[in-house]
């Protein structure tokens, strides 16, 4: 049975990490004396130096190796063996941390030196920035245009802390702030210079590059280290139990001479890049002091650009509903001047109506006949003899007053439009036959005739209103002959005037008739 002489959290930790270093007790100590970095890489180095053992931990077990009753070392655990193995090494975590330290130097000196390279190359950009100039210089005339008069007016400079509250002076309307205004007038004068942030990319990257950070971690991780170097040379040295084969003193002897003048160089770019931020702050009318690298180039100039380009934004979302409104009115004003003409083609086509015939007024208010189907046809040829013979006994009398209920309102409005231009009676002979056919859409001459004119449905629209025209005025010429032999008149000096008794009206000259080959227009 394995003997646990370390506390079990203890032995679990340190023997997962002998488990993932893979290597025996006595080929570990072996690369731990001669300081192997081909057998101990950074990854194997770093697992061991969290698995040194405390003082407490070596004590106990050299107690326990120490008491005569144990004597058979097999039986302690793989945690105890190891720690007996490395025990009689003199400071082992020293040797194990500067072996670390010797594995890291290179990429450590690299970041810190990137790091001063960031903040060097940030201070030079901004210090040469002539959009950055220009920008500053409309905000000093800007406000001493608006403190005109005043005390704070006529200045020759300012702290970068007022660029923060371009942002927060509104309009009287509340609708834009200075920012707003200092990029509309940057955009009408020189649009180049809202490209400010182009000059000086790096200033994210260096306001996270603290410079009193940096000579922290300097300290912590190159100082520090070459002092421990220099302590465990000194002890390795006095020791006389070291195994001969120890080559510690010879290999970190050499190298602690390349760290401290990698040390040294990095101390002196440190200084440099000091002093320059220093300069360069100065330049802008801040204490150096007080005002740090984050500071500057966060607080100060980081957040000037980044409203800069916010109100950017603001002004083109803004233009853009300003467009969208206006094309909106454009569409309103257009669909109100097209109303307007509506109304106007409305008024002049009233007007043209005015001029025509009362068949023509009919036919261009009621529009196009609709197609019928032929089972209506039908029905409408079976009802029509019945029509025609309660309309020619109803010659002399008016309209009844259910045909005047029944009527569609336009044609109320037609009936009195006619009476009015023309001069026909709303209950005359003429006019009811004449609006019996219109409704039913045949000719009154096919109906007189006791037939249906079929062909003039395969006729144009043109064709069929010029054939309707025809038989309308060969339909008037015949009840003008059948009126004037149901009454007979007197012998009169005038033949062509008409008797009393006509449908005209007495106060309304006769009508002007006039055919051509194509319209009558009466």
């Amino acid at each position: 049975k394995e003997v646990g002489l370390v506390d079990p959290k203890v032995s679990q930790n340190v023997g997962i990490a002998l488990k993932k270093i893979k290597m025996s007790n006595t080929d570990l100590f072996e690369a731990i004396v001669t300081l192997d970095e081909q057998k101990l890489d950074i990854h194997k180095t770093e697992l061991l130096l969290k698995s040194c053992p405390s003082a407490e931990d070596a004590g106990i077990v050299a107690e326990w190796i120490s008491d005569p009753k144990n004597n058979d070392l097999r039986a302690l655990g793989q945690v105890e063996s190891f720690f007996h193995v490395i025990s009689p090494l003199p400071a082992i975590h020293d040797r194990i941390e500067s072996l670390l330290f010797k594995q890291k130097l290179e990429s450590t000196v690299t970041t810190l030196d990137e790091r001063l390279k960031i903040v060097t190359v940030a201070c030079e950009k901004v210090s040469k920035s002539e959009r950055l100039a220009k920008l500053l210089e409309i905000v000093l005339k800007l406000g001493n245009y608006l403190n005109g008069g005043t005390q704070r007016g006529g200045v020759f400079g300012y702290r970068l802390d007022v660029l923060a509250k371009l942002a927060t002076v509104k309009s009287l309307d509340n609708t834009k702030t200075l920012m707003n205004w200092l990029v509309d007038f940057c955009e009408r004068r020189d649009p180049d210079l809202l490209n400010v942030q182009t000059d000086f990319p790096e200033i994210n990257d260096a306001a996270r590059c603290s410079l009193p950070q940096w000579q922290s971690d300097y300290n912590q991780q190159l100082e520090s280290k070459i002092l421990l170097v220099d302590k465990h040379i000194k002890i390795v040295q006095n020791d006389k139990n070291v195994p001969p084969n120890d080559k510690f003193v010879e290999i970190m002897s050499e190298f602690r001479t390349q760290a401290a003048t990698e040390a040294e160089t990095l101390k002196n770019r440190f200084d440099a890049t000091s002093q320059r931020f220093g300069l360069l702050v100065a330049s802008f009318g801040e204490d150096p002091k007080s005002c740090g690298v984050e500071s500057f180039f966060k607080d100060l100039l980081g957040d000037f650009v980044s409203a800069l380009h916010k109100a950017q934004q603001q002004n083109q979302k803004r233009r853009a509903m300003l467009e969208k409104a206006a094309q909106k009115k454009a569409a309103e004003d257009r669909k109100k001047e097209l109303t307007a003409k509506s109304g106007e083609l409305v008024t002049s086509t009233f007007n043209e109506l005015k001029k025509g015939a009362a068949d023509d007024i009919l036919a261009k208010l009621q529009g196009p006949r609709q197609r019928r189907s032929r089972r209506t046809n039908n029905n409408l040829d079976r009802d029509s003899a019945g029509q025609r013979d309660s309309a020619l006994s109803s010659r002399d009398s008016d309209v009844s007053q259910r045909d005047l209920q029944a009527a569609s309102p336009q044609t109320d409005r037609m009936r009195k439009f006619i009476k009015r231009v023309h001069g026909v009676d709303n209950g005359s002979r003429a006019y009811e036959r004449l609006r019996a056919f219109r409704e039913k859409g045949e000719s009154p001459v096919a109906e007189s005739s006791g037939t249906t004119n079929t062909a003039t449905k395969q006729l144009s629209r043109p064709e069929r209103a010029n054939r309707a025209a025809e038989k309308l005025m060969a339909f008037r010429k015949k009840l003008e002959e059948e009126k004037q032999q149901a009454t007979p008149t007197k012998p009169s000096s005038n033949p062509t005037t008409p008797s009393s008794s006509s449908n005209i009206g007495a106060n309304n000259p006769p009508p002007t008739t006039t055919t051509t080959t194509t319209t009558t227009t009466t």
